[in-house]
């Protein structure tokens, strides 16, 4: 180890870049929180050290000669020309990083970035100077004196933004996001079902009211034959106007009257059942169909919430593996969204055809010698086709393992800075 020293030049083509947000593996590994003041001392740090960046020890930012992890199993990697090993990954650079951090005589870094807050970089550099990291030179003076007293040329003028509080942050919230999306989506799965029973219970009745309104009119039909044939002529001028006295059609003594005022009132009981029962099914129909409406934007919210889910699945994938990238929460296991097959159609809806019993009725005169009078035929029954939307099958959501996403939230929780959930 030692102050290899910022040269002041660009990156070499023998020096070899750290990825994007590489502090992350560094402050997991000693359990530290990723804050802003602990990323800006680890860039100084490695600024001031020059490792990987600006010398030939690749992925070694702090330039440290350990090549074991901490349990002491050797981490391959070669000596560079500088002196200091190199390695051939990050994950091994900060393995070794990692290991020579937990070593007894280092406690005072590994203090200091766990409390997430020494400031200016500096003051954690004098910090640095504190361990057995940087030896002093022969006449006693600090490894990082010059640093820590901002002697002109000591530290870049300008160090790079760091990526890993963006990238820390973005898997955070990422992992927000889908946590939230899956509770709209249980919502939403919990609302469909209540209104896919409610239509099923709504065309139950349907089915019910229509039962009732055949049996209406079967009755109707029966009445009006049985009559018909028993007399040789149904009129119904004479049962729908029995208010209006002695007409050509009336029965012509006391009991004919009393008799076809029975029928009268026979067949206007059936009428208005008849007209009930029609009724019934209108309103069970109304019924059914709102509920279908009901259900059609249930499957509408479900179906939006399912690809707002995807979505955020696919951003927390890709900035996880980012994350992982830096080497950071490298056990972690999240699946993408696989396609879910066909696209439902505009509606998100599928018709259902069903027929409605309606009753008509047709009035024609008919002549039977020797007198002609006005008939009503037996109501008759014709189709309605109406078309009912059903619900369309909408896949369940996309969720990651949730073993994956539980190592993922227990990973965000060790980084967090005190306090911050």
């Amino acid at each position: 180890m030692g102050a290899d020293g910022w040269a002041g030049a660009a990156l070499r083509s023998s020096d070899t870049p750290l990825p994007p947000g590489w502090e992350l593996c560094v402050l997991q590994g000693v359990n530290a929180p990723v804050t802003a003041a602990n990323v800006t001392d680890l860039d100084q740090w490695q600024a001031a050290e020059g490792g990987s960046t600006n010398n030939t020890a690749a992925y070694n930012p702090f330039n440290t000669r350990r090549m074991t992890d901490a349990r002491g199993a050797p981490i391959p990697g070669v000596i560079s020309s500088n002196g200091f090993p190199a390695f051939a990954s990050w994950a091994a650079g900060c393995e070794a990083t990692v290991a020579t951090l937990f070593q007894p005589n280092m406690w005072s870094i590994t203090s200091a970035l766990r409390a997430g807050t020494i400031a200016p970089a500096g003051a954690f550099l004098a910090v640095v100077d504190q361990s057995a990291w940087c030896a002093p030179s022969a006449d006693g003076v600090p490894c990082y004196a010059n640093a820590v007293l901002g002697v002109a040329g000591t530290l870049p003028d300008f160090v790079a933004h760091s990526a890993a509080l963006d990238v820390y942050g973005n898997v955070k919230s990422d992992l927000l996001a889908y946590q939230l999306a899956v509770a709209a989506i249980i919502a939403d799965q919990g609302v469909m079902a209540a209104r896919s029973e409610q239509l099923a219970a709504e065309q139950s009745q349907v089915s019910a009211a229509r039962a009732q309104a055949d049996t209406a009119a079967r009755a109707l039909r029966r009445f009006a034959i049985d009559e018909y044939v028993s007399s040789g002529l149904y009129s119904s001028a004479s049962l729908a106007n029995l208010g209006v006295g002695v007409n050509p059609h009336s029965a012509q003594d006391a009991d004919g009257v009393i008799a076809q005022q029975y029928l009268g009132i026979t067949a206007n009981d059936l009428l208005a059942a008849d007209k009930v029962a029609s009724a019934a099914v209108h309103a069970s129909l109304a019924r059914r169909d709102d509920a279908a409406r009901a259900v059609t934007q249930a499957t509408f919210r479900l179906a939006s919430d399912t690809a707002a889910e995807h979505r955020t699945l696919t951003r927390m994938v890709a900035d996880v593996a980012t994350m992982q990238i830096a080497g950071a929460c490298t056990t972690v296991a999240i699946a993408a969204p696989t396609p879910t097959g066909a696209a439902p159609n505009a509606a998100g809806t599928t018709g259902t055809t069903t027929t409605v019993p309606t009753t008509t009725t047709t009035t024609t005169t008919t002549t039977v010698p020797p007198t002609t009078t006005s008939t009503t035929t037996p109501p008759t029954t014709t189709t309605t086709t109406t078309t009912v939307p059903g619900t369309q099958s909408t896949a369940s959501p996309q969720n990651a393992n949730p073993a994956g996403v539980a190592a993922l939230q227990g990973c965000v929780a060790s980084l967090a800075p005190p306090g911050i959930p």
